[in-house]
């Protein structure tokens, strides 16, 4: 009769356990969803001003760097893209995202992919040109989230060179080109990344020339105004 009672609770207690991590997941994956848009957002309008005033030799220097880029002309042929030579696209113009830019000045779509196991985002916008720019970029499935999360929870930060700069991070640097130094920054995943609260991403320009250097050590970005040197005075876990 014990042993009946005993398996009764346990079932009923991991039920709601497993209830409990569905709907915590569920919310998080919505959470990190928005903040991920908001980010490839951010970045679009940026990359679009930067676009807008070098063109095609901006896009050249942020080639492989950051966020994927898509210059496509009115007709949806594809001017330019940052990840792979354009020769073989295919004509972007029925593309969700191109068209809706192409009609209503922005347009978003997300479609899955199954090589990735990841959401791709897209993000367009139309230029004063009437050609599109387009900013894509992944979100992590459910399960992936969930697997990165323990993934985190298990890292020994023993084994971590706390000398380095990593994931967590908040780290200040001087802009050696202004001589100025500036606000302290942390780094963080890319699906945490907020640019208001200085939460930069590991895999935004920033954050790549940033992760795993010591104080001292000094860097270069890729800005749309051009090449920015930086030093890292210190690092804060």
């Amino acid at each position: 009769m014990t042993g009946k009672i005993f398996r009764s609770t346990l079932a009923a207690s991991l039920t709601v356990l497993l209830a409990s991590l569905l709907v915590i997941t569920g919310c998080l994956y919505t959470y990190f969803g928005t903040v991920r848009e908001q980010q490839l957002q951010t970045e679009l309008t940026l990359a679009a001003a930067a676009v807008e005033a070098d063109g095609a030799d901006y896009l050249a220097r942020v080639r492989d760097t950051a966020e994927r880029l898509t210059w496509v002309a009115s007709d949806g042929a594809v001017l330019y893209d940052t990840r792979t030579d354009t020769q073989p696209m295919e004509n972007h113009g029925q593309r969700e995202e191109i068209r809706e830019a192409l009609t209503g000045g922005s347009g978003s779509s997300a479609r899955y992919s199954e090589t990735l196991t990841e959401k791709m985002l897209y993000q367009a916008v139309r230029l004063t040109d009437g050609s599109v720019l387009r900013i894509s970029g992944s979100q992590k499935t459910v399960w992936m989230l969930v697997l990165g999360m323990l993934h985190a929870v298990i890292v020994d930060e023993a084994e971590m060179d706390s000398d380095k700069i990593s994931i967590g991070c908040k780290v200040i640097v001087t802009n050696l080109d202004t001589r100025k130094q500036m606000p302290a920054y942390k780094i963080v995943g890319s699906q945490e990344a907020d640019v208001m609260s200085r939460a930069i991403s590991e895999d935004s320009p920033f954050g790549k020339a940033l992760m795993g250097r010591k104080a001292g050590d000094e860097v270069t970005v890729e800005a749309p105004k051009g090449v920015i040197h930086y030093r890292v005075d210190s690092i804060e876990r």
